[in-house]
């Protein structure tokens, strides 16, 4: 995900690291009633809106997942193997990263189309080999890597959210999901509604959700953004939206969620923010910071 343009990002903090352990029986069923309802979504399903939960069930999806944003990029380069691994070590719920398609056709994790931004090289992603882009720095010595070395240090309890930043990448992100057995933990997420349809094709079993930026159209109110980001992303064949965090309201998360979706929200860096998203409902939040993840759920 893009970070929303002017952003103020304070100093970082000290870091509260959370210890590794097991997630006991209340995250486990908060993982799985999230992913269970995206899957539902994806595959068009009306069930998800008729499901009814227990009253533990409830409180356990009252709860959020707390999402490292190319990992702990606030503590290490983005999207590299040390921000994947520095989230896992301070404890998080999922881990995005993004992906492009080399000259080559391996799948390697990069936000931008080039290298110029996060790496000493510069070049299109599409016009260099693996080996090529291997030679690039991104940061404190790390390389870029590819989908399946990320996927391979990320333990199994944790989710993994895989941003397909071009669609020509998606046919072998997903036979590399297949063939790593990860089916049950990848979440594909995305701007483009044409990747989303694609992967829908490929392999309907991989839950996904639809990325959104910008606002409604200019002809619906603000009281009805949240159905009219819902429909969005029902037109992919998801009912889930990944919202810009500065859209989301009160209103927007009891529109979608009424309706059977759920509310995912992206990036916010300021612990305040994250507890107000919470509070709204939000059903998973993304941070470059994940110390303040935890800081803000205790």
């Amino acid at each position: 995900m893009t970070p929303p343009a002017g952003r103020a990002d304070g100093p970082p903090r000290p870091v509260a690291q959370a210890p590794r352990r097991r997630p006991d029986g209340k995250q486990r069923a908060v993982r799985r009633c999230i992913v269970q309802a995206a899957f539902l979504c994806a595959l068009g399903s009306e069930l998800a809106s008729k499901l009814s939960y227990h009253e533990e069930e409830e409180r356990a999806v009252a709860d959020w997942l707390r999402i490292a944003h190319r990992g702990a990029s606030g503590h290490a380069p983005e999207n590299t193997l040390a921000a994947f691994r520095k989230a896992v070590e301070m404890g998080v719920d999922g881990i995005e990263m993004d992906i492009h398609l080399s000259a080559d056709e391996e799948v390697v994790v990069l936000h931008d189309a080039t290298l110029d931004r996060t790496t000493d090289a510069e070049g299109k992603v599409a016009h260099l080999s693996l080996a090529e882009i291997r030679e690039a720095d991104a940061g404190d010595g790390e390389r870029v890597s590819t989908l399946a070395e990320a996927l391979a240090v990320i333990p199994r309890d944790i989710l993994a959210f895989v941003e397909i930043k071009a669609i020509e990448a998606t046919p072998h992100a997903v036979r590399i999901v297949q063939e790593m057995d990860r089916l049950d933990q990848v979440v594909v997420i995305s701007f483009d509604p044409n990747t989303l349809r694609m992967l829908r094709q490929v392999d309907s079993r991989i839950p996904m959700a639809l990325l959104l930026g910008s606002g409604a159209d200019d002809d619906v109110t603000a009281s009805t953004l949240g159905i009219d980001l819902l429909r969005r992303a029902q037109a992919t064949g998801t009912s889930t939206v990944s919202v810009d965090w500065r859209l989301v309201t009160t209103e927007v998360v009891s529109d979608v969620r009424r309706r059977g979706g759920s509310v995912w929200t992206w990036t916010v860096n300021q612990t305040d923010d994250i507890r107000r998203l919470a509070s709204m409902g939000a059903q998973a939040i993304t941070s470059d910071y994940p110390d303040r993840l935890n800081e803000a759920r205790v």
